[in-house]
């Protein structure tokens, strides 16, 4: 799906999920994550969105050699930051460009 219609999808989620609709979603990609983070923020100015405190977000882990998962949850912070980025969250174009521009 084009970068946009994620955000709009996002936008959707997190209207739905404000006034109540239970919604779990597994993804991958930054556009959706970012895209209810704006929403958080818009809340947060008095428009339509989604209150971060209805919002949950988690990271899932598995180390090299185990077989356990690992769940940490992502706090989102005023303005629709998170308190800490995990390894593999949002880095995946600065490892490209780091090999495409040889950094």
């Amino acid at each position: 799906m084009h970068p946009k219609g994620q955000a709009k999808l996002a936008e959707l989620i997190a209207l739905a999920a404000q006034v109540g609709i239970q919604i779990v979603i597994e993804t991958h990609s930054d556009h959706i994550i970012n895209g209810i983070l704006v929403q958080c923020k818009k809340f947060e100015s008095g428009d339509k969105g989604i209150d971060r405190n209805n919002v949950r977000l988690y990271s899932f882990n598995i180390q090299e050699g185990q077989i356990n998962t690992s769940i940490e949850e992502i706090k989102i912070l005023e303005g629709g930051k998170i308190d800490k980025q995990p390894d593999g969250f949002f880095d995946q174009i600065q490892n490209d460009l780091k090999i495409i521009l040889g950094f």
